[in-house]
Parts: C-alpha cells; structure tokens; sequence
C-alpha cells in the first residue's frame, strides 16, 4: 500500500477474468477481492455506441456493471430484510495503483478456507448430484427475491462446501443484475418467472452435460 492509502496491484497479478473486469485478491484482507473494469469495446466504438444506445452507458460508462451489481444487491436486501445469501456481499470502493476497485466478499470454501471452486471446477471431480440440494436452494432464492442475471454459465456460480465437504451454499460471483434496455425483468413478477424458468432448464442442461463429460473422460 502507497503512503496515501493506495493499493498496490500488479497488472498481470488477477486470478481471473470476468464479464468487463479484471479479480484480484485484496492483499491485505483475505475475505475480499477486488474488481477492476477492462475495456469491453475499442474506446472509438465505445464511445459512438455510449451516446445513442442507454442512457445508464453515458452516466457510468466502464462503471455500469457496478451500479447494476449494487442495484440488484439493494433489491434483494429490500425483499428478504437480510443479506442475501446467493450473491456476494459487496464491501464498497477502493483506490488502487490500477484505478478505482469495487471490493467484494470472496466466497471460500469453508473445508480449508480456499477459494470456493465454480460449479463447472465441482463437476470435474464430483458426483453431480451431490450438488442438487445446494442448487436447489440457490433458484429457491433467486425465485423468492426476483434476482436477476443476465448469464448464468457454471464458470458463473460458486459452491460453499462445509467441514465434510457437503455442498451447503451456491453463490452468483458474475453477471449479476439485468443488461437490458429495459430491465422487464425486475419489474415484471411474470417475466422473472418465465425467465427464471427457462434459465434455470438451461443450467441445468448445462450440469448434466458437464457431468456427462467428466463420466467419459472428455471435460
């Protein structure tokens, strides 16, 4: 850390890549990780694009997936009176060597502490259906709280085993909120169902397919 208070991040020290932005570990606090944009689009195009397309791009630009992280975070608290447990716990914003950072929790394993594998990392040594219970209960919350996401993939959802290794909780790290003009979605109660129902047939389509290839040895 810079004598101002700046956190010092190395360019090629993320440990992943998500939908517009870079992962690092906070190198103080072990519980969190850090978020820093990437551009998506060459500047030019993003630029000729921000101005007639939505008014949120012209507002918060490479920030918006922020704003939607957040929104969709405050609505969920609204709902359930708690914080949520499917969707990390956002932990405000911090200045780094590589710009502005959205902090967040970091979902660990609580086994060994470690960072908690997504559902496709699970799936490559695990039987799929010790994963249903935890699955199930994560749509269960999405349904009761009206979350959105605009792509739930496995690489997407991460799985919180306990001290035996059971899985005891799935969490969305990416992709959170609705990246529609629109968001009917989150207005609508009969569109978040029909949504969310075809979603959930997709990823889980997707599960049995991954669990298949792992079976044959072609994952």
């Amino acid at each position: 850390m810079t004598d101002d208070g700046t956190i010092e991040l190395a360019p090629d020290g993320y440990i992943a890549r998500g939908n517009g932005s870079m992962v690092f570990r906070h190198p103080t606090d072990p519980g969190t990780l850090l978020k820093i944009p990437v551009a998506a689009r060459p500047e030019r195009l993003r630029r000729r694009l921000s101005g007639v397309v939505r008014p949120s791009k012209r507002r918060f630009g490479g920030y918006r997936e922020w704003f939607r992280e957040y929104d969709e975070y405050i609505a969920a608290i609204r709902k359930a009176g708690a914080l949520p447990g499917c969707l990390p716990a956002p932990r405000g914003f911090v200045q780094t060597t590589l710009g502005p950072a959205f902090a967040v929790e970091m979902i660990r394993d609580l086994t060994d502490g470690a960072l908690a594998l997504t559902v496709e990392a699970y799936l490559d040594a695990h039987d799929p259906h010790t994963l249903r219970p935890a699955l199930d209960r994560f749509f269960g919350e999405v349904a009761r709280l009206r979350i959105v996401f605009f792509d739930l993939r496995l690489y997407n959802l991460c799985v919180v085993r306990d001290g035996s290794g059971v899985p005891v909780r799935v969490v969305a790290i990416d992709s959170i909120g609705e990246n529609t003009l629109l968001g009917v979605r989150k207005w609508s109660a009969l569109s978040h169902r029909l949504w969310l129902r075809h979603a959930r047939a997709d990823f889980m389509r997707r599960v049995d397919a991954r669990a298949a290839r792992t079976r044959t040895g072609t994952a």
